[in-house]
């Protein structure tokens, strides 16, 4: 009895894997003969690589090699891009897969479409690229790998695509990129990196982009603060997008020097001090500055001189200024309102964590309106304190108000400062 039950469970399980196995399947539908194309269908959700050919009948007079389009899109189903596609239809220029579930791009995926001009793979689940996946695909010019879960690259992935033209990585999880990886795209017009798990930026990537024309950074998870120079070999460069990556300051050089931006997108950052040189070195004709803590507006050649633009960013200006002076690195902002009227009524506290906060200038007490400091231990309030200039010897200059059980306790200097604004 026991072993009769036995056979009844195998003979089910291989009644279930010859219909699993018969539900694999990839075949084309063709049509207009004009761009003769095919629309495939495949289910192969073990991400197998042993299918022999493609079923479908062609159009009349009409073969493979005729075959320049190859769409596979929605609730199609395959973990893997089988070899058997580039094997059939080597004249391919345009292959889009979307929606289809793809897991990872193999070593054979593309090999033998040397003639791919356009590969599409957004929206699918790709996780690993194999080194090699585009190796021989080198008329490469578009190459889209958005909505997907990359987290790391390949040294090496790019090496035979010197003509690749536009390159999309949007919304990815790229931590980790090797510095070279960018390196033979010399023809490189469009680069999007936007929305990705970047906690910092490296020059390295852009040296040999020297064709670059739009560049998205938007929504990088920044820690720490850019590197000068950032996009200094980027001579043609006229759009960066760089909203909401948390950038706080903007020395003349970040972005590199004689430089002919277009349109510089900085919106929905931290920024809250900017070297006035910087708008010099950058030239942006158009400049999205909205959402930050020093200035909340877009400014544009336009509808202003560049005196103007100047104006309407000097609060920006006047921070950078007291960074400078002060030899200080950063200073954090670690309470904001809702308000939009630039600094006054923005900044509720201003978090200095360095030792070195040696002045504050009196222009920047009158223009912010600040009212008092407090220690970092009791927030004591200094009342309607107006200006303040202090040495490192501890010798104090009172200009208005009495500030010396600020910054003298047992002799040491406080290190952390929190400026009341109103």
């Amino acid at each position: 009895m026991y072993f009769k039950n036995i056979q009844s469970v195998l003979i089910l399980v291989a009644v279930f894997q010859g219909i699993y196995c018969q539900n694999d399947f990839i075949n084309c539908t063709y049509s207009d003969p004009y761009n003769y194309r095919c629309e495939l269908m495949i289910n192969n959700t073990q991400g197998s690589n042993d299918f022999e050919n493609i079923s479908g009948s062609h159009i009349e007079n009409q073969t493979d090699n005729d075959v320049h389009y190859l769409g596979c899109q929605y609730n199609i189903i395959s973990t893997n891009v089988p070899s058997v596609i580039c094997q059939k239809f080597k004249n391919i220029f345009d292959m889009q897969f979307y929606y289809v579930g793809i897991e990872r791009i193999d070593s054979y995926s593309f090999k033998g479409c040397e003639n791919l001009l356009n590969l599409h793979l957004f929206y699918n689940q790709i996780s690993t690229i194999d080194e090699q996946a585009f190796a021989s695909n080198h008329k490469l010019q578009y190459l889209d790998l958005s909505q997907n879960r990359i987290s790391a690259l390949p040294e090496n992935l790019f090496m035979n695509q010197q003509n690749l033209i536009k390159l999309n990585f949007y919304s990815n999880q790229l931590f980790d990129i090797p510095g070279n990886v960018f390196k033979p795209l010399t023809n490189l017009t469009h680069l999007f990196l936007s929305e990705n798990y970047m906690k910092n930026i490296n020059p390295e990537w852009f040296k040999t982009l020297e064709s670059l024309i739009h560049l998205d950074l938007s929504n990088s998870n920044l820690t720490e603060e850019l590197p000068r120079n950032l996009f200094g070999s980027l001579k043609k460069i006229n759009y960066i997008e760089f909203r909401s990556s948390k950038i706080r300051v903007l020395h003349a050089d970040t972005f590199g020097e004689s430089l002919s931006i277009q349109n510089l997108d900085l919106g929905s950052n931290r920024i809250y001090a900017m070297d006035e040189k910087f708008i010099d070195n950058t030239g942006p004709t158009y400049f999205d500055i909205y959402g930050n803590i020093c200035v909340d507006i877009s400014i544009s050649d336009s509808s202003m001189t560049r005196k103007d633009m100047k104006e309407a960013l000097k609060d920006c200006f006047l921070f950078y200024k007291m960074l400078i002076e002060n030899n200080l690195s950063t200073i954090e902002s670690s309470v904001q309102s809702t308000t939009s009227s630039g600094l006054n009524g923005k900044i509720q506290t201003i978090e200095d964590e360095v030792r070195n906060l040696t002045k504050i200038n009196e222009e920047i007490i009158e223009n912010w309106k600040i009212q008092y400091v407090a220690t970092a231990d009791n927030k004591e309030q200094i009342a309607k304190l107006q200006a303040l200039s202090i040495d490192l010897k501890n010798e104090m200059q009172e200009i208005k108000g009495s500030i010396d059980a600020l910054w003298a306790r047992n002799g040491k200097f406080f290190q952390k400062l929190f400026l009341q604004l109103i």
